[in-house]
């Protein structure tokens, strides 16, 4: 029996809803828990969270599978080598959700987000971030869940998906730890967060052109690898939703003092630092208590995960790849593409990008069926 493209990309995307990496970094006490080191922090006794997560999955059969895939393209044509590349980093993420909570997070972490550019130079661009002082002050600011304020973000994210006739629901999540996050036809709204209007309109700009069209988009194309995502799509994902609120006028100095900050604690965490100590890294670089805590909440998540770290060096990699050829935004657009992959496509053309033929014969594969 011929493997068929369409087999492994029902593989993949299954694979990749059962790792769940960035959801089983997300603690289940985290408003809590955040709250009490808040309080210990007051009285002058700081202490590291104790953050509960979900219990580690068992992924081996699920990595061997991904092996098998990873060998038997890994030399085939480019379009095979990108599904082995995505296979291969899926791999690397199942593992990672296996490590979850343990001391062996930050090491396979430092695989997964390692700097796709020089770190000296991403550090120091986040460093003169860092250091910007924000203009906050004669914003009003509303409750984030508020729906009965058309200016707070669950109001503007629920009219962004109605104007846009997006497949989304927009739920309103206690412990979480960024603003927002999409999910498997969801876009998740932090609770009780305080946003100033622009805010919460950058907020719907990154979450719905950045992240949800490009999946909407991808359900349409005859080729899977834009809906299970190319290696290192996600990083390149995030960068070009950085330019987009850029584009549109959001990516204003609060922004870049708290992208500095999310980079220079990614890299604290990587390091080995805790969260106390990630916590005092940003108060040295002029930030207050609650801000500290929070970006330290984040860098921390799952254990040390620092995928933050990739938010910068993706957004100057991806605004380089679309001065230099303005062509690869449109392969972007489509689905969940890194450039490296929106290059090899745009190269190949069409007939690669719609193509379905056997890749690999044999039942080495069949038998996890």
């Amino acid at each position: 029996m011929n493997l068929l493209f369409q087999e492994i990309e029902t593989f993949l995307c299954r694979t990749e809803r059962r790792i769940a990496l960035i959801d089983r970094c997300r603690p289940k006490n985290f408003a809590s828990e955040v709250r009490a080191v808040a309080q210990a922090w007051a009285r002058g006794e700081p202490k590291n969270p104790s953050f509960v997560y979900r219990a580690a999955p068992d992924l081996s059969e699920h990595r061997e599978k991904l092996e098998i895939i990873v060998r038997a393209l890994e030399t085939g044509d480019l379009l095979a080598k990108l599904y082995a590349e995505r296979a291969q980093e899926l791999c690397l993420e199942a593992e990672l959700a296996e490590a979850v909570g343990s001391a062996r997070l930050r090491e396979l972490a430092d695989q997964r987000y390692g700097s796709i550019l020089p770190q000296t130079e991403c550090y120091g661009r986040a460093r003169v971030w860092a250091g910007l002082e924000p203009t906050i002050a004669g914003f009003e600011r509303v409750r984030s869940d508020d729906a009965g304020q058309p200016t707070s973000l669950v109001s503007l994210m629920q009219r962004g998906v109605r104007e846009l006739e997006l497949p989304f629901g927009v739920v309103v999540k206690e412990n979480l730890p960024s603003a927002a996050a999409i999910g498997e036809g969801v876009i998740l709204i932090q609770a009780s967060l305080y946003l100033a209007e622009h805010e919460a309109r950058r907020i719907v700009v990154h979450e719905l052109y950045g992240h949800a069209l490009p999946r909407v988009r991808a359900r349409r194309e005859p080729l899977g690898l834009f809906r299970i995502g190319a290696a290192r799509g996600a990083d390149d994902e995030e960068g070009r939703a950085l330019l987009l609120e850029r584009r549109h006028g959001l990516f204003g100095i609060e922004r870049q003092v708290e992208l500095g900050r999310r980079h220079i604690a990614s890299w604290a965490a990587s390091e080995g630092a805790d969260w106390v100590e990630t916590v005092r890294v940003l108060l040295d670089l002029g930030a207050d208590t609650e801000a500290a805590m929070s970006v330290a909440s984040r860098a921390q998540r799952g254990g040390g995960l620092g995928r933050e770290r990739v938010y910068l060096p993706a957004l100057l990699s991806v605004e380089q790849a679309l001065k230099d050829d303005p062509e690869l935004e449109a392969w972007l657009e489509r689905g969940r593409l890194s450039i490296a992959a929106a290059r090899v496509l745009k190269s190949a053309g069409r007939a690669l990008s719609e193509r379905r033929r056997a890749l690999v014969q044999g039942s080495a594969f069949e038998a996890y069926e």
